[in-house]
């Protein structure tokens, strides 16, 4: 079925593929990457608001689900839904607060559409979190860049340069 769900993706028999996802979860259960695969096909020729409550309900019974958590934040971005977004993004990262690609997600839309101040703060959190990676020092170079904040901006990037040359 996930081979022919595939097929049919490429063939844009949105439909098609949607039924074998649906019955394959009927086979496994609720699952994360079905989900995901659902909501990306239900993307191709579903509206607005059917793949809202699709991805919200499922969302509210599996909130650790960070794949689809990253998936529906994405669509929503795309489709210039970006407070929504941000509002998803929040949640996600309260959900899942040691997810990092959610937090780096949630920054870099606070960065785009937000809260500058608060993806400051939210990459600052990051850095104590994971002082060792790279990413969230990026994310605070890039965020006090955007908030003119040139001198603090430098010394977050050459603390990620320090981070990535001892690798």
């Amino acid at each position: 079925d996930m081979a022919m769900a595939k097929i049919y993706e490429k063939s844009s028999d949105f439909r098609e593929a949607e039924r074998l996802l649906w019955r394959i979860e009927g086979h496994v259960g609720d699952d994360e990457r079905v989900t995901m695969l659902l909501g990306q096909t239900m993307q191709y020729h579903k509206q607005a608001n059917e793949l809202v409550s699709f991805y919200t309900a499922r969302l509210s019974e599996y909130s650790q689900w960070q794949l689809v958590w990253e998936d529906y934040v994405g669509w929503l971005k795309r489709e210039g839904m970006y407070e929504q977004a941000i509002s998803a993004s929040k949640e996600a990262v309260t959900n899942n607060p040691d997810a990092i690609r959610l937090q780096i997600q949630l920054v870099l839309l606070e960065i785009e559409f937000g809260d500058v101040e608060s993806a400051i703060a939210l990459s600052k959190q990051m850095t104590n979190s994971f002082p060792k990676v790279v990413a969230p020092w990026m994310l605070l170079s890039r965020a006090l860049d955007a908030s003119g904040d040139y001198d603090a901006a430098r010394n977050a990037q050459t603390e990620a340069e320090k981070i990535h040359g001892e690798r």
